[in-house]
Parts: structure tokens; sequence; C-alpha cells
């Protein structure tokens, strides 16, 4: 579909979950690519794909991990603390 529209960029939102347990901290992007639940198998599969469409079509993709995203209002409504990574400085 993407090629019948003539779609040139692609942005695929991806996870940390597709490297499983952490081999060592802090994680980065030169752990394993080993995925321990379906989901990050999936999310795995997708990164494939998205650079399947890449060489097969010559469509620029980019694949981007998001390890640990939650909204602050959610964290503290369910009475967790939230850390402010930004605010360090």
């Amino acid at each position: 579909m993407a090629r019948d529209h003539k779609v040139k960029k692609y942005v695929h939102i991806s996870t940390g979950s597709v490297y499983g347990r952490a081999q060592y901290f802090p994680q980065d992007e030169k752990q394993p690519l080993v995925p321990t639940s379906y989901y990050g198998v999936s999310k795995l599969a997708g990164e494939r794909y998205a650079k399947c469409f890449n060489l097969l079509y010559d469509m620029e993709v980019t694949c981007s991990g998001i390890f640990t995203c939650t909204d602050p209002a959610g964290v503290e409504r369910r009475g967790r603390r939230r850390v402010d990574l930004h605010a360090a400085a």
C-alpha cells in the first residue's frame, strides 16, 4: 500500500522489548536482539520488514526504539513516583 501511494519515508516505532533481558546496564543498542515475549518478537519482525522495504523499494526508513515511556499523569494515578530525567543538570 505504501508503494502504491508513493510513500518515500517511513518511521517505524519499535521498543526495547526487542532486546529481551538486559545483558548489562545501562542498556544500549549493542545488546543482542533476543526478545523474550510475543510483543518483542512482533516488534523485531516489524523492524525487519521496514528494512526490507528500504532494500526492495528504496524507501527511506527509520526505526526508533523506545525503551520506557509513560505519561506522567498515569504514573501518578498508579501511585508511583515520577522521575524526570531531563530535570537533572
